[in-house]
């Protein structure tokens, strides 16, 4: 095989016995590359170019046969008609070529977008217009080079105690990159030997996949992939392991609720874990249901959605937890019970748990003004006598011995009023007959003392 050398000599051999007879028109390059090397960048371009003096009729560009001097496939042509460039898959695209056509002249061909593939030997064919005169070779060998480009997919991952954890490594770069796994602890980064039991190392052409066995706490941290060629780059991977864990959490949300038929309640599971555990309902009625959430959509239609919903949450490790959030029934806190109170009798209402007090509210209407009775301490009833009827005008009062009001009571705790008020629509109070005799015979005196007047 021809090394480098051996063709930079060639090209001198012919060079020299063109100098030293010379035919009419034969082309002299005043500078050659003679076999010479070049370093070119992955992804950039580069230029081939000469000065020339003869009678040039074209140049052809192309790999060459390492056996011996000549064009092996031919990448682009330079000619008096014009220039072509050849199908050449890998190429295609990236080959350009100019030339002035005049002598002493200038020849320039560029190859874009630099590949691996063009780490290789390139001739060039220099043809002259006379027959007779030789042709001229030149010949150059691209050194690619590219600096690795490191990337760890995915960047950072969570996993559970137990459960293997995948990182993949992604490399360019030209000579394509030796890959090699570091675990960092502190600021000391340990080789990973692919053959090592917590760890199992796969790698293919431009990538390598790194797989942590048996997740421990101990495996967590960063992961190094270095990638080496003539330099090197690194990428670095965090790794987090953690226990399956699960436990209740009251302050999360409501476990009691009160609503009314036609009213939604949203419920959820007060569980919280990680992974997120799996939840099952129980309903009032005893339908089971399963739900991909801790969270449950209740629309209260009938008497049976009143009552306890049970939810169980399963974690990873088997483990399970229950909680109980029921739905009350939301009390009306109006009364239209018919009460009929006379003198001597009270008006009660039911204890509220907790109350130290009551205040009880005549509302105001056609005859009375409203008025407001405190009741005695945790007592539950109050008379409420005819006579203390705060009417509008004395007329009014004689002329009523009977009247409807509404009533409202509000029972207070010791700093806040407890619960609604219940509001009592259909009672009536009436004056008892002694007070109405008593009234007549009032009038009737006063009717005969006026008389006698």
């Amino acid at each position: 095989m021809l090394g480098v050398s051996n063709l930079y000599l060639c090209v001198l051999s012919v060079s020299f016995t063109i100098t030293d007879g010379l035919v009419a028109g034969q082309v002299q390059l005043e500078s050659s590359y003679g076999g010479s090397n070049r370093t070119v960048k992955l992804g950039s371009s580069f230029d081939f170019s000469w000065n020339y003096t003869g009678d040039l009729n074209s140049v052809e560009w192309g790999t060459k046969d390492r056996e011996i001097l000549e064009v092996n496939v031919t990448l682009f042509t330079l000619a008096i008609g014009g220039h072509s460039a050849a199908n050449v898959s890998q190429y295609i695209g990236r080959c350009l070529g100019s030339w002035n056509r005049q002598s002493p002249g200038q020849v320039k061909f560029t190859l874009n977008r630099i590949k691996a593939v063009d780490n290789q030997v390139f001739i060039f064919k220099f043809v002259s217009d006379d027959f007779a005169a030789s042709n001229v070779f030149d010949v150059v060998q691209l050194i690619v080079k590219g600096p690795p480009v490191v990337e760890i997919v995915p960047p950072a991952l969570s996993t559970l105690r137990g459960v293997p954890a995948n990182f993949t490594c992604h490399v360019e770069g030209f000579p394509l990159p030796t890959i090699k796994w570091k675990k960092q602890n502190g600021s000391v980064e340990r080789e990973i030997s692919a053959n090592s039991a917590d760890f199992k190392i796969n790698s293919h052409r431009g990538s390598s996949q790194l797989i942590v066995q048996n997740a421990s706490t101990a495996d967590s941290g960063y992961y190094i992939c270095k990638a080496s060629n003539y330099v090197s780059d690194t990428a670095r991977a965090f790794l987090g392991v953690v226990y399956p864990v699960m436990y209740e959490d009251h302050g999360l949300c409501p476990t009691s609720f009160v609503a009314t038929k036609g009213e939604s309640v949203l419920m959820c599971c007060p569980v919280k874990g990680f992974p997120p555990p799996q939840v099952s309902w129980e309903l009032p009625n005893g339908t089971q249901l399963e739900t991909e959430s801790t969270v449950l959509h209740v629309r209260v239609n009938t008497e049976s959605d009143f009552g306890c919903y049970r939810c169980t949450a399963r974690g990873l490790e088997k483990n399970f937890l229950t909680a109980n959030i029921t739905i009350h029934e939301k009390k009306s806190n109006t009364n239209d019970t018919k009460i009929i109170l006379t003198d001597g009798v009270n008006f009660a209402w039911e204890k509220v748990q907790g109350a130290s007090n009551y205040l009880i509210r005549l509302l105001e209407n056609k005859f009375l003004k409203e008025n407001s009775l405190l009741g005695c301490g945790t007592s539950t009833s109050v008379e409420i006598p005819y006579s203390s009827l705060p009417f509008k005008s004395a007329t009014e009062k004689s002329k009523k011995r009977q009247l409807e009001v509404v009533i409202e009571v509000w029972a207070y705790g010791n700093t806040k009023i407890i619960g609604d008020g219940i509001r009592y629509t259909n009672v009536e109070i009436r004056a008892d007959a002694t007070t109405s005799t008593v009234s007549l015979i009032i009038l009737l005196l006063s009717f005969v003392i006026y008389n006698l007047q």
